[in-house]
């Protein structure tokens, strides 16, 4: 094949390589600083297409002469005939454009704010094009500047899922005033083992509906998707692949009533966002560490620790699942004397007693993870001192619930609602206690004062 390029002509062995090569040129005009307005290459073979760059890619379109010539930027040529392109063959009967990479995305960091426990990304793309999120990977292609702002939500929510489908990551509610977002790249978290990738799609909600996306591509780490509206969007799946990409996360927290303190152990799939983890776990130290692995989905692992006294492991064994939605518990809980500076922390595959992951970890004094706020330290404290008088005297638990649930495990929330009476509702609220940190204690101390707040003022001696 055999290509024309501005007024030069070179050779290629197919028409990729020379787009190759045309765009390497376009690199180096840009280089030097050589404007370039319009540029054209044509092939001399069979099919006579017109490949026009311009921002942000190459586009197919049809010829009309097996004898084409380059003209100058601003000149223009009748078109008496057509012959269609298709994307993998020369059969098709429409023209069509064929998507070739042309610059990688612009990688922005994002302005993050939380609000009410939720974690709110925002940022400002400048031009049209494609703009990728340092913090959570999603990459937007623009058709002109715009805002967009992003945040997760529930998949229980009071849409159904189609049936087939299952969620394959985050649910994510996606807005930009300026509606110029026409694709969004979401990361997945997917090994391909097979030349199949059809079991992956975007769930679009809108109104309590629910339509599947068909993608226009799926690559190794993302799953693009054509939008004409924004609402909540995310990845599904109508196949559990075995093996995912994963992520182990960890988090120190002290109890305040001991002298021990718990290393929290995550396995979570890789499109986890790390931020709603930490959110999920404010008031405890996350401790960073090269946290990539493969895990496999429902296969049964275990944490080891080399410190052969001074710390205890629960549970002794988890099943890992592919699925995880905006509340994050941990996978394990190793429980830790305060005079523990550093540990090695490994994760073992049951099944073939393999390592899968594993690292040397710095764990921060007690003076910083007891650094909390006071009055945060204050209100964790009333809780833990009043445990029994609250338990006794606490007779609204449910409308507490409601506004605790987000912080609390979806199966706690139901076990407290089941009990038959305030005393036992009121205990099982103190047991899912322990999973968190002083900040659930602190929020619940809140709440209750808005609730009981002639019980609160007793307690605290204030008549």
């Amino acid at each position: 094949m055999s290509y024309v390029f501005g007024w030069c002509r070179f050779h290629s062995w197919g028409h990729d390589e020379g787009l190759e090569l045309a765009t390497e040129i376009i690199e180096r005009f840009q280089e030097g600083h050589i404007p370039i307005i319009h540029i054209v290459v044509l092939s001399f073979e069979d099919d006579y297409y017109t490949y026009t760059v311009g921002p942000p890619r190459w586009v197919t379109r049809a010829k009309e002469s097996p004898h084409p010539t380059v003209l100058p930027s601003g000149s223009t040529t009748t078109s008496t005939t057509s012959q269609p392109v298709d994307r993998s063959t020369t059969e098709s009967t429409e023209e069509t454009e064929l998507d070739l990479p042309c610059e990688p995305p612009s990688i922005i960091t994002p302005t993050v704010k939380r609000e009410k426990g939720q974690v709110i990304y925002s940022v400002v793309c400048s031009h049209a094009g494609w703009f990728q999120c340092r913090e959570t990977g999603l990459m937007f292609r623009m058709k002109d500047m715009g805002k967009v702002v992003y945040s997760t939500a529930k998949w229980d929510g009071v849409f159904q899922i189609p049936t087939g489908w299952m969620p394959a990551g985050p649910l994510l509610d996606i807005k930009c005033p300026q509606e110029t977002v026409c694709e969004i790249k979401f990361p997945h978290c997917e090994i391909f083992t097979e030349d199949r990738r059809d079991f992956l799609s975007v769930a679009h909600v809108t109104e309590n509906l629910v339509d599947i996306l068909s993608p226009l591509e799926v690559t190794d780490t993302h799953v693009t998707v054509s939008i004409a509206g924004l609402s909540l969007f995310g990845l599904i799946t109508s196949w559990l692949s075995p093996m995912v990409h994963s992520q182990v996360l960890l988090f120190l927290r002290a109890l305040a009533e001991d002298q021990e303190r718990i290393l929290n152990v995550f396995l979570l799939p890789s499109n986890v966002l790390l931020s709603q983890v930490q959110e999920d776990q404010r008031g405890n130290i996350h401790i960073p560490t090269a946290s990539v692995c493969t895990l496999t989905h429902e296969r049964e692992y275990s944490v080891r620790c080399d410190i052969e006294e001074k710390h205890y492991i629960q549970p002794e064994k988890e099943r890992f699942y592919r699925f995880a939605d905006v509340n994050f518990y941990p996978t394990f809980e190793v429980f830790l004397y305060m005079d523990v500076k550093d540990a090695s922390v490994k994760l073992m595959d049951r099944k073939r007693d393999t390592e899968m992951w594993g690292r040397k970890v710095k764990l921060p004094g007690c003076e910083k993870l007891l650094n909390q706020p006071l009055e945060i330290q204050q209100n964790a404290e009333f809780v833990d001192q009043h445990r029994v008088a609250l338990i006794e005297r606490v007779m609204l638990v449910d409308p507490i619930l409601d506004q605790l649930s987000p912080l609390i495990h979806p199966e706690a929330c139901a076990r407290v609602r089941a009990a038959a009476t305030s005393q036992e509702k009121m205990r099982l609220l103190y047991d899912s206690f322990r999973s968190k940190g002083v900040e659930v204690k602190s929020r619940f101390f809140e709440i209750l004062k808005n609730i009981h707040p002639h019980l609160v003022r007793e307690l605290h001696g204030i008549h």
